[in-house]
């Protein structure tokens, strides 16, 4: 929705995600997966659980609930400016032996500034950087850049 008494060039876009299913038959087949880039548009951000610095499909979780919250401003026709507040709790997969996973319970914040661009032979290009409590890295803070260039064919 946009910000009353400002341009719609100012949007503010919050989206809330949560998932459950029993530890005791989750496994790395059937669990919940936190995606991370490809698709940063409203329409995609709403319905799926996009938590930022995470890579494609890598964080199983077994329950979890996700909190986002964004600021997205146009700057130019073609140029976007995205800063993402992201809350999470969840019971994370680990390891806790030779080919078995278990379910541990955690929590993580992320902060995360954007920008997405139009591009060549109609194409899209986005930075992201992305700041993490350690949630995704096993409770060790970090941050990761990612670089996409994506085109329909």
């Amino acid at each position: 929705f946009g910000i009353p008494g400002l341009s719609e060039k100012n949007r503010v876009l919050a989206s809330l995600h949560g998932g459950l299913i029993d530890k005791k038959s989750a496994d790395r087949y059937n669990a919940f997966r936190l995606e991370g880039g490809t698709f940063a548009q409203e329409t995609d951000d709403l319905y799926r659980p996009n938590y930022p610095g995470a890579l494609e499909d890598e964080t199983i979780v077994s329950k979890y609930l996700m909190v986002n919250l964004e600021y997205r401003r146009e700057l130019l026709p073609f140029l976007y400016l995205q800063l993402r507040g992201t809350f999470i709790w969840a019971d994370r997969s680990t390891v806790i032996g030779l080919n078995q996973i278990g379910f541990k319970s955690d929590n993580g914040q992320t902060a995360s500034m954007a920008v997405t661009s139009g591009f060549l032979w109609e194409s899209q290009l986005y930075i992201e950087y992305a700041w993490d409590t350690g949630f995704l890295r096993n409770g060790k803070p970090g941050s990761s850049v990612t670089l996409l260039w994506t085109k329909s064919f």
